[in-house]
């Protein structure tokens, strides 16, 4: 089944630049993925999967796919953070070869992990 990454336009005021893309596998979109193109407190990298898509492996193929664009777009590393809880996300990210930097306190006291992905 052919993916790939597409671009999508994507409306709203940001801090920052970022490029968005769509995650199409088949003939179905099932997520979404963006890289800031600047410094942002929330790191370089966004990305969601849709929840009827979840658990089948898209997580990973997202920011593999994600990894290759930086690359392309002269990023020499990526900082990607997620919500302590968020398990799934951790397993994602360090099976991309996300390394641990630290715990981030949010001012609404959630905690966020941090992790830098170099390639």
């Amino acid at each position: 089944m052919k993916c790939g990454l597409v671009k999508i336009e994507k409306t709203g005021k940001r801090r920052v630049e970022t490029k968005f893309w769509g995650l199409k596998v088949g003939k179905e979109m099932v997520g979404e993925a963006g890289l800031r193109m600047g410094k942002s407190e929330a790191g370089d990298v966004v990305y969601k999967i849709y929840p009827e898509y979840r658990g089948r492996g898209y997580g990973n193929l997202i920011l593999r796919l994600l990894k290759k664009k930086a690359e392309k777009l002269g990023l020499e590393e990526l900082i990607v953070m997620c919500r302590k809880d968020n398990l799934a996300s951790k397993r994602v990210i360090e099976n991309n070869g996300g390394v641990f930097l630290r715990e981030i306190k949010r001012r609404n006291g959630k905690i966020r992990l941090a992790y830098k992905i170099s390639y």
